[in-house]
């Protein structure tokens, strides 16, 4: 996630409870209850975040998930349409979702937490779909990570044009991220430039083939001269 320093102090945030929870502690002499509550925050405008908050009252375990959630803030970009560029997918844990652009009128289809995360961060136009853990936080987290790993076309396009002046002989193309859930044609490219898995690397010379390839899938992939 983008690690960014948020001033939530300069942002109208609301919250959501998403889940609440008894968790007991065994000690000496007895046993220590208390209640954790998932706590989801955002200003309906690319920023979103979210914390766990315990206490022996509800209230309290509510007022700390918010402030934790407050201090782990991140930005996440909505497009001109409420939805996000490009398809991604965010994992946290087991848990998987993967989230789709959608055109207006489209609304929100999404789960519970997921819903909860994207109407907070401003989004109107979006589809999504959880794969494996039900873990509410896992989906929660995964969700949060995925929105905040995408880029702005202004991002993709600043990192492209930049590998354009780069002079080295040889590139090292890395794919850092799982092409499933993108557009097919970004999966052909990826197979077409050798990656097979994340964290596959190969070297491929710096002619204007590669780096037309990795412009379409800058997103998915980090770049290094050798």
């Amino acid at each position: 996630m983008k690690r960014e320093i948020i001033d939530a102090s300069k942002l109208e945030l609301e919250d959501k409870v998403v889940d609440i929870k008894r968790v007991t502690k065994v000690v000496k002499g007895g046993r220590n209850s208390r209640f954790a509550c998932l706590v989801v925050v955002g200003d309906k405008n690319g920023h979103v975040g979210v914390g766990v908050g315990k206490a022996v009252e509800i209230p309290e375990a509510i007022r700390k998930g918010k402030e934790d959630a407050a201090k782990h803030l991140v930005t996440v970009p909505v497009n001109e349409n409420g939805s996000i560029p490009y398809d991604w997918n965010g994992e946290f844990g087991s848990a998987t979702v993967l989230l789709k652009s959608a055109p207006e009128g489209t609304g929100i289809i999404a789960g519970g937490p997921a819903r909860n995360v994207l109407e907070l961060a401003g989004y109107k136009n979006i589809r999504t779909k959880s794969l494996g853990s039900n873990n509410k936080q896992n989906v929660v987290l995964a969700t949060i990570k995925g929105l905040s790993e995408i880029k702005t076309p202004e991002e993709i396009a600043r990192r492209s044009s930049d590998l354009y002046y780069k002079m080295a002989d040889k590139l090292k193309v890395t794919l850092v991220k799982s092409p499933i859930g993108c557009v097919p044609k970004h999966k052909r490219t990826v197979e077409a430039l050798g990656l097979k898995k994340v964290n596959k690397s190969v070297e491929l010379p710096n002619n204007a083939a590669t780096l037309g390839m990795v412009k379409q899938v800058s997103y998915l992939v980090k770049v290094e001269e050798i």
